[in-house]
């Protein structure tokens, strides 16, 4: 090649540079050649050729050192601020100084001295992908890879390299050279790290001295080292070992990753098959002397708010919601286990028509010891159509509110001062009583309807609740959905409530 690169890659005409380039390019080889002939020469005891191979390394070694000398002070700068050895294992760059090229042979005793103390790991498995425009470059590279026991992959310039990074080749490093001539080292380590699928693998650029601010531009870009020409074996096996080692702790933190991803998919999924089954077990609507509606937005996990509603005969309608303490599986699995409990009047020797009863005999059979710690809040009714009495008992729960048709004071709180339910043991619960006018509406809710966080306010309250249910039109059909959107317009965000939304509307006909 006659021309160099600025640090996009864009040819440039600099008669020195190209000089310089000219002349290290063969003698980099020689060297590289050399090296690798001169250690088969002692492998096979042949003494002369091997101080023959010996005095062609001197010669070419000081002819590059003299060529590496006519260097400008810019590029000594540049040297200064590329990574240190010390460093080669961390991931953020850092700043020291090191020698200047010809003093190399002076610091390499030292340098062979810091690579032991890495204790670089065996890669022999390792895919290693060489990009050099120059076969002969490729070449000599690929023969010491393969002598370290690395499986090589060769590529002539840049449009090839992506296209085997793009395939279904698996490469674990690149060894990219700056200065190519279809497509420049900075311009294909731009294009390797904004691909999503190739910017874990890391690249380390190959540079000659007068490429300096080129490799300072791509270690600023991504890049994870360099390498100098001509190749020394103490930086190749630190600098690649370095290398390997992070990838291979990246691909150990994504596998990782992947499991915990696959996991908590898992997780999510069934967590949507509990709530889809909750919901299976919650009423469907009815109309009649009692009509009724219902609202029931799970929190951001599955939560512990359970309610129905049925005929226990003719005439007596039966009302109940419970929200057991905290969240997730063990709050729905002991909220569907009392709703059961209910709905299947499984209580022995209990009148579900006494709300007493029913809260005292679920405190026996629910005491928070055998139950995980965990204790439920409860709100129980009994509407007689004949008499148009409600009996009702709240146990640590909010009040239910009875609106009243043409009342101006707004909606009435039904609630007892009994105690939640499995908390202590033999405790005696009350009732208390009211009359619903006909054309009433009664709301049933769990504390996760108002207890709402807003942005820069105070948190919601039951008088928010009760006031705006007071001035909803009696005829309307959409108060529950109304209340959801005032609830999410509070809360201020799309995020998942706190706790779940569970409201019941039950209308009584007029006569």
């Amino acid at each position: 090649m006659s021309e160099t690169q600025d640090t996009t890659g864009t040819p440039i005409h600099d008669p020195v540079a190209t000089l310089r380039h000219d002349l290290r390019t063969p003698l980099n080889q020689i060297i590289g050649y050399s090296e690798l002939l001169q250690e088969e020469a002692t492998d096979a005891g042949q003494s002369s050729t091997q101080e023959d191979l010996g005095r062609i390394l001197n010669a070419s070694r000081n002819l590059l050192a003299m060529i590496n000398a006519v260097i400008e002070p810019s590029q000594i700068k540049l040297l200064k601020e590329l990574p240190d050895l010390k460093h080669l294992g961390e991931q953020k760059p850092v700043n020291p100084t090191l020698p200047s090229p010809v003093d190399l042979d002076l610091v390499m005793p030292k340098i062979a001295e810091e690579e032991k103390t890495l204790k670089p790991e065996k890669h022999s498995q390792a895919n290693i992908l060489v990009v050099d425009d120059d076969p002969q470059n490729c070449d000599l590279l690929a023969r010491r890879l393969v002598q370290e026991g690395y499986q090589v992959i060769q590529a002539y310039g840049g449009n090839e390299a992506l296209a085997k990074l793009r395939s279904e080749l698996v490469i674990d490093v690149v060894l990219l050279d700056v200065l190519m001539p279809d497509l420049g080292g900075f311009e294909v380590l731009v294009l390797i790290k904004e691909d999503e699928k190739l910017r874990h693998i890391p690249v380390i650029m190959i540079s000659a001295l007068d490429q300096l601010e080129s490799v300072v531009r791509c270690i600023q870009h991504g890049a994870d080292d360099y390498l100098g020409k001509p190749f020394n074996l103490t930086f190749l096996r630190a600098r690649l070992g370095a290398s390997l080692d992070r990838k291979r702790l990246r691909d150990q933190e994504q596998r990782i990753y992947l499991a915990l991803k696959k996991t908590q998919e898992q997780l999510v999924g069934e967590l949507a098959e509990a709530e889809a089954y909750v919901r299976t077990q919650l009423p469907k609507l009815i109309t009649g002397k009692v009509s009724t509606q219902w609202e029931f937005i799970s929190s951001s996990s599955l939560g512990g708010d359970a309610f129905g509603y049925h005929w226990l005969d003719e005439h007596h309608f039966c009302l109940y919601l419970l929200d057991v303490c905290g969240h997730g599986v063990g709050a729905a699995l002991l909220s569907i286990s009392a709703l059961n409990t209910i709905s299947g009047q499984a209580l022995s020797g209990v009148d579900f028509k006494d709300p007493a009863q029913v809260l005292g005999a679920l405190n026996g059979a629910f005491q928070m010891e055998t139950h995980n710690n965990m204790y439920f809040t409860m709100w129980y009714g009994i509407y007689d159509a004949r008499t148009g009495t409600l009996t009702y008992a709240s146990a640590g729960h909010p009040p239910a509110l009875l609106l009243e048709p043409g009342s101006t004071t707004g909606p009435i709180q039904l609630k007892t001062p009994n105690f939640l339910v499995g908390g202590l043991r033999n405790i005696k619960f009350v009732t208390a009583t009211t009359q619903i006018k006909p054309g009433s509406r009664l709301y049933v809710f769990s504390d996760g309807v108002y207890e709402i966080r807003r942005p820069g306010l105070p948190m919601m309250s039951l008088t928010d609740l009760s006031d705006f249910l007071a001035v909803q039109p009696p005829e309307s059909t959409t108060v529950l959905k109304d209340v959801w959107t005032m609830v999410r317009h509070a809360h201020g965000s799309d995020k998942p409530l706190e706790d779940d939304f569970s409201i019941m509307e039950f209308r009584f006909a007029d006569e």
